[in-house]
């Protein structure tokens, strides 16, 4: 039992020395195989991150590209509107330019007709002036001649009367109608004037939606780029780890040789003092036959495990991986333990003295090995009680500032006047301020993911009115991929607000609201596992922590 427990002992004093010698080997090695694998970490964090934000970017392109085709389709439908009135004003303008004619044509009779009637009438003045009857009457060769002649110029007369007046009237109808087709004329050409200010007005629309789709896809190009960017570093980083790796395998290999080369030395030594041993009994005229044998009995078993050890350990000189060598150490330790055991034994029974003194300085090594643990225990305690003090200290601390951001919030609730921050930005839902998920990196809640939080999302009940944040133009309402239902405001101040989520939109693109009015209603389209309000605030090419804006909640 006791040379059992030797064994024991020993060989938990050798495991624990391997390990400390390999934690010792290449400590600079390990703290930087560590960085590196954090730098991998954050590298793939920031990968995530990026292939997030081009899944919502690309998700807000394909709505505003749905949008474009049906702003586009309506500016088509409108050119078409827009064909169909010039075809009518040409028209129009074609039976225009024909009356016209009809009505020169006309206007060139009445007036060849006037001329014939003032001559004719010229002609029957100089009859009247000159004793014109007289010619009249003598000139025919009866009294009835003359009547007739009479009658006849009478007719004559009353015949141009007519035709000038049926000219008249001709004139007059053609000019009626080309008064007529002038004014549908004119309201075609109102008509087309305010289709080309719709087609104006949907041609601005397209424009602003292009420029959007032209900014989110330059934000994907440059995620994109961070992605190539972070790969190149994890593949840099993962080669670094190779190489370490490869070093440390080799510093293992070394050690491990060293050590087994150690153990071959130690197991010759004890074969050598334990043979010296039973020659110095044999030669020592005071020690019993029977005691000489079993120190001669204990310095063969020595020597045939010390030359087992001896094997074993040059197995582990000659392994090639430094598994293989800790696998051939093991095996040469418990050789080399039998070989000291043995060794033991032979000192054992060869000398009482030597095996008192060596179990008085075992007595007081274990009397110092337990003062050590009892002193380790004590620092353990008071290391287990500083943490224990430290922990409380900081749950305090947590409940303190716990209790004072209640009480800010609360004192901001108060102190604010209609929702106004000191910034001059709008809150969004009136009275409510239960934030659920902060601005920053967060688990996601649908996904599991870790990702950036590109807002502040507002817990509230579905359908709670929301409120624009400040002045500015809707530049976007409708549905938006994880956004759901979503409202985007370009503020005069210059930032983007985003409110997303929503049940119902209140707004309508290219619509000026000002700070306070409706826009929405709370609800949970989207992305969502419930209602809230996700706001967020784009300045430039970057979206930032909305509760800079909002101080008194801070």
């Amino acid at each position: 039992m006791k040379h059992a427990s030797k064994k024991k002992k020993k060989k938990l004093i050798f495991l624990v020395t391997i390990v400390l010698i390999l934690a010792l080997a290449a400590p600079a090695l390990a703290a930087t195989t560590e960085e590196l694998q954090n730098q991998i970490t954050q590298s793939q964090s920031n990968i995530d991150d990026a292939n997030y934000q081009i899944d919502m970017t690309q998700t807000t392109i394909d709505g505003i590209e749905q949008e474009l085709v049906n702003a586009n389709e309506q500016i088509d439908k409108l050119e078409a509107e827009r064909k169909t009135l010039e075809k009518q004003l040409s028209d129009k303008q074609a039976e225009i330019d024909s009356l016209q004619k009809d009505l020169d044509a006309a206007n060139q009779k009445e007036e060849d007709q006037k001329k014939q009637l003032e001559e004719r009438l010229r002609s029957i003045y100089m009859y009247q002036s000159d004793n014109g009857y007289l010619d009249i009457i003598f000139s025919g060769d009866s009294f009835g001649d003359v009547i007739t002649s009479l009658d006849m110029s009478a007719k004559v007369l009353d015949e141009d009367k007519k035709l000038l007046s049926d000219y008249q009237d001709n004139a007059a109808t053609i000019a009626q109608k080309v008064q007529d087709l002038e004014d549908a004329q004119a309201q075609v050409k109102s008509q087309k004037a305010a289709i080309d200010t719709k087609i104006s007005e949907a041609q601005d629309i397209a424009d602003q939606k292009q420029a959007l789709i032209d900014k989110n896809e330059s934000l994907i190009a440059d995620a994109k780029v961070e992605i190539r960017q972070e790969e190149a570093s994890i593949s840099e980083a993962n080669s670094n780890i190779q190489q370490i790796t490869k070093q440390a395998e080799a510093d293992a290999l070394a050690q491990q040789r060293k050590e087994a080369k150690e153990k071959e030395e130690k197991a010759a030594k004890a074969k050598t003092e334990t043979a010296q041993l039973a020659s110095d009994a044999k030669s020592d005229s005071s020690v019993s036959e029977s005691l000489v044998n079993k120190i001669q009995e204990a310095a063969d078993k020595t020597a045939e495990a010390a030359d087992q050890a001896v094997k074993d350990a040059q197995t582990a000189q000659k392994a090639e991986t430094a598994a293989d060598a800790v696998t051939a150490n093991n095996t040469a330790d418990s050789s080399l333990s039998d070989t000291l055991n043995s060794a033991a034994d032979t000192k054992d029974q060869y000398a009482d003295l030597a095996a008192a003194k060596a179990q008085a300085a075992k007595d007081e090594q274990d009397k110092k090995d337990t003062e050590e643990a009892k002193k380790k225990a004590e620092e353990e305690a008071q290391k287990q009680a500083e943490a224990e003090a430290a922990k409380k200290a900081a749950e305090e601390e947590a409940a303190a500032q716990q209790k004072a951001a209640e009480e800010a919030a609360a004192a901001a609730e108060k102190s604010w006047t209609n929702g106004w921050s000191s910034t001059g930005w709008r809150w969004p839902l009136d009275g409510i301020y239960d934030i659920t998920s902060l601005f920053g990196y967060r688990i996601h809640p649908i996904f599991g993911t870790g990702s950036g939080h590109q807002g502040l999302d507002i817990g509230a009940s579905s359908g709670t009115p929301i409120k624009s944040c400040g002045d500015g133009e809707v530049i976007y309402a409708g549905e938006n991929g994880g956004y759901g239902n979503c409202v985007i405001i370009q503020q005069d101040n210059g930032y983007q607000v985003y409110y997303a989520h929503q049940s119902q939109i209140g707004c309508s693109v290219g619509q000026r609201v000002a700070a306070g009015d409706v826009i929405g209603y709370v609800g949970s389209t989207g992305w969502s596992t419930g209602p809230h309000l996700h706001l967020g605030v784009l300045s430039g090419e970057d979206f930032v922590d909305p509760l800079d804006f909002f101080p008194e909640l801070g």
